[in-house]
């Protein structure tokens, strides 16, 4: 007969026919291995333990991130770069227009003292044609 039909009717804890414990769970003999070397990251100790905290300050061998930190400063750098770089166009954007107002100013008066040499030169010129009354 074949295995197949032997195995069918086996229930977790019977033995195989090499005289092994058959376990359905799936897990494996245990396995004698040396203790993992690890260096708890808050205190900086080597621990040959194998627990998830370290024996000599207490604290988990998993370091934490910190990405919500570095997250933070990043949109506190972000925010003070676009805030300076707004108050830099602030104050380039008054630059300007006080420049500009300066130049309108310039050119305005420059307008009024040709106008009145004109208005001058055409008063001149009239009472030079026309006869006095």
């Amino acid at each position: 007969m074949g295995g197949g039909a032997a195995d069918a009717g086996r229930s977790a804890g019977d033995e195989s026919e090499a005289g092994h414990r058959i376990d359905d769970t799936h897990t494996l003999p245990p396995v004698d291995q040396p203790a993992v070397q690890r260096v708890c990251p808050h205190c900086a100790r080597i621990s040959y333990e194998d627990g998830r905290r370290c024996p000599y300050c207490g604290r988990s061998f998993r370091r934490r991130s910190n990405l919500g930190a570095i997250a933070a400063m990043l949109a506190v750098s972000v925010a003070v770069v676009l805030g300076g770089v707004a108050v830099m166009f602030t104050i380039a954007g008054r630059e300007v227009d006080e420049q500009l107002d300066r130049e309108v100013e310039r050119v305005e008066r420059e307008l009024d003292r040709n106008f009145e040499g004109i208005q001058r030169d055409v008063r001149e010129e009239l009472d030079r044609r026309l006869p006095e009354p």
